[in-house]
């Protein structure tokens, strides 16, 4: 029997069988799960070097910045000696014990072995703080730092001076002075009288409201003061500052400039043989005025410790608690948790060690 040529044409167009159909789309479903855990694995590695780089940027930023200012504290302009760095009207609305002259640099204490009556100096270091119940320093309130980290001051001038011998260096549209902020007078690069008071309240030869009346000779320089501490921003860890407002001598709320500090730890590096070489590094307060034995005088050197947190957990990371030591003296275990941490450091020379000491 010969088969019609219609039928024979409709056996040769079969569909595909269910089995077929389920083999495709389980093929299917695991090429697209391989596509998509590819994507996935190379996003959080992407997250985890970005959160890396971070850490590292952030870290050296910090010490770029901590090692710049360490390096600047005691700069007065030429001014050899702190001690000769005086002032009249200087208000007690800054950071130092109440009845101190915490501003001025070199003002001798009654009692001197009192810890919160000490030589004010350039260069300070509070180890370990604890501001529910450390008190020397009175514009950090309980609970700004975070405790068991170091508390940094520098006091120091402007990187450049605002009038230098006798001329105005700043910008034509700036013809003034301000009558509220401290400023530094020296003259004859520092040989000659030394001056620290608000612009409003000179009474040498020049008058700090009107800068065409400084004669040769005369340096003007702005005066800073500033705290540098681990507080927080946001809820992160941060390195933050505490400075000499424009005000006069009180000082201004907190300003974060790291994200991601989350320790600080500050060694100072001792010379005995008066080699001007650090011969051991110690942890401790800069006040009373002995630090491993020795007076301020000896500090030549410091040491920097930092210990950097990403911004972030990162998901591809093991959740656990490790421990990091922050030089000779502090070891600190972190929580558990999926940050990447990082423990960076940097040794800074004291480029004005007469002045450290106040002496």
């Amino acid at each position: 029997m010969k088969i019609p040529k219609s039928i024979n044409r409709l056996s040769t167009h079969r569909g595909f069988t269910l089995i077929e159909l389920m083999v495709a789309l389980l093929l299917g479903l695991l090429l697209s799960a391989a596509i998509v855990s590819v994507f996935l694995e190379g996003k959080n590695n992407f997250v985890q070097d970005d959160e890396v780089a971070r850490v590292q940027e952030n870290g050296r930023y910090a010490l770029r910045l901590l090692s710049r200012e360490i390096g600047m504290a005691g700069f007065f302009g030429g001014e050899p000696d702190a001690v000769d760095v005086n002032g009249g009207a200087v208000s007690g609305n800054d950071c130092g014990p109440a009845g101190e002259e915490w501003l001025l640099i070199g003002a001798t204490p009654e009692d001197p072995s009192d810890p919160t009556n000490h030589i004010a100096s350039p260069l300070e270091v509070l180890d370990n703080s604890d501001t529910t119940t450390d008190d020397y320093y009175q514009c950090l309130t309980d609970g700004l730092v975070v405790n068991g980290t170091d508390i940094l001051v520098v006091k120091r001038v402007s990187d450049t001076a605002v009038i230098d011998n006798g001329d105005w260096q700043l910008p034509d549209d700036l013809e003034d002075l301000d009558n509220e902020r401290y400023y530094l007078l020296t003259e004859n690069r520092g040989q000659g009288e030394t001056e620290l008071a608000q612009g409003s309240d000179h009474e040498a030869d020049g008058n700090w409201s009107s800068v065409d009346d400084f004669e040769s000779g005369y340096d003007v320089w702005e005066y800073k003061a500033a705290l540098f501490y681990v507080g927080t921003d946001e809820e992160v860890p941060s390195l933050c500052k505490k400075e000499l407002q424009d005000n006069g001598a009180s000082i201004s709320g907190q300003r974060c400039l790291v994200q991601g500090i989350e320790n600080i730890q500050y060694e100072l590096g001792i010379d005995i043989d008066g080699d001007d070489v650090p011969d051991q590094f110690v942890s401790g307060d800069t006040y009373p005025p002995v630090v491993g034995g020795e007076d301020t005088d000896a500090i030549v050197a410091v040491r920097i410790h930092v210990l950097v947190r990403s911004l972030n957990q990162i998901n591809s990371m093991p959740a656990e608690s490790k421990s990091y030591r922050l030089g000779g003296g502090t070891t600190v275990t972190t929580p558990t948790d999926q940050f990447y941490r990082m423990a960076m450091s940097t040794t800074v020379s004291v480029r004005n060690p007469i002045s450290i000491g106040g002496s």
